[in-house]
């Protein structure tokens, strides 16, 4: 039964708290100028807590952006995700809507949110990425987090458009500075990486997962990939060449890493590039370009038109 309480003159304040049909305890309250619209107003209410479809969307009013991100983060820990979702949903976190409850989040507010980092000079693949992960969180907090009934803003929202795709090379001369200042790096294993990166085109975290194993006269197999797949990477003569020489230089063990993560772990190479970068006269960009530099010549060994196709 909804109880009506009578504060001051034309304030009726009125409770519901009944069990809804799944068992869980439903509470509402709202206040009315008069008993007869009070009374109105719970029975409509009443009446549809009782139905077998009813469901509680309280917590979409109740609940913030900010704290679901935070523990749909946490049903992450231990994922090889986890790291990337951490950052991308602190990133969303930093939005003056994240303070807004989930369920009034609206796709006017991500609509404005892109037109805000397009101005920004932000590229269009970094916003349309993070406009994924929100979508993917928004699908997981209905369906397995409770919040039934939660619309998708994302699902509203104009993408980033897509530019034409970067040709940025390194030059001769910049990748010897590169070579130079990673040569001189304290990060001991920082010059074969890169020098792995710009004959293979492989991704600095496939590098640090890679085995011996996985080394073979014509290709490198991949297991797994940023994507998710397996993939084999054509080899070079000169990279080739360089496996060989690699292993001279760090005796080959069966199912051992050409690269020994214990003394260089993946997020220490990419703090000690950075620098080797920096004091190459080199532009952030230098990393992406890595693998730019040698995706052309893989492009032409698989016989395909564009060297986007060989990044994997």
């Amino acid at each position: 039964m909804a109880n009506i309480l009578k504060k001051g003159p034309r304030q009726y304040l009125t409770r519901i708290r009944r069990k809804g049909p799944d068992g869980k305890r439903v509470l509402r309250t709202k206040t009315f100028e008069t008993r007869g619209e009070a009374e109105e107003w719970a029975a409509q209410i009443e009446g549809r807590i009782a139905s077998r479809d009813f469901v509680d969307r309280s917590n979409l009013q109740q609940d913030s952006l900010s704290a679901v991100l935070d523990r749909y983060v946490e049903g992450l820990r231990g994922l090889k995700s986890e790291r990337d979702a951490r950052l991308t949903a602190a990133m969303w976190k930093r939005e003056p809507f994240a303070g807004y409850a989930i369920g009034a989040v609206t796709s006017r507010d991500l609509a404005q949110w892109v037109k805000r980092r397009r101005d920004a000079g932000k590229a269009a693949s970094t916003i349309n990425n993070a406009l994924h992960f929100l979508s993917k969180f928004f699908k997981v907090a209905r369906r397995e987090m409770g919040y039934e009934g939660l619309e998708n803003p994302v699902d509203h929202v104009t993408k980033a458009k897509q530019g034409e795709p970067r040709s940025a090379h390194l030059t001769p001369e910049q990748e010897q500075a590169l070579l130079d200042a990673c040569q001189g790096s304290k990060a001991e294993y920082l010059i074969w990486v890169v020098r792995i990166q710009l004959a293979t085109a492989m991704r600095q975290g496939e590098v640090a997962r890679l085995r011996w194993e996985h080394v073979h006269e014509t290709h490198v197999h991949l297991p797994v990939t940023k994507n998710g797949s397996a993939r084999d990477v054509p080899l070079t003569m000169a990279a080739h060449e360089l496996f060989q020489e690699l292993a001279r230089e760090w005796p080959r063990r069966q199912a051992s890493p050409p690269i020994p993560r214990r003394l260089a772990p993946d997020r220490s190479w990419s703090r000690a590039l950075a620098v080797a970068a920096q004091a190459a006269g080199l532009t952030r960009e230098a990393r992406d370009m890595l693998r730019q530099a040698s995706a052309a010549e893989l492009a032409l060994m698989a016989g395909r038109v564009s060297p986007r196709d060989s990044l994997g």
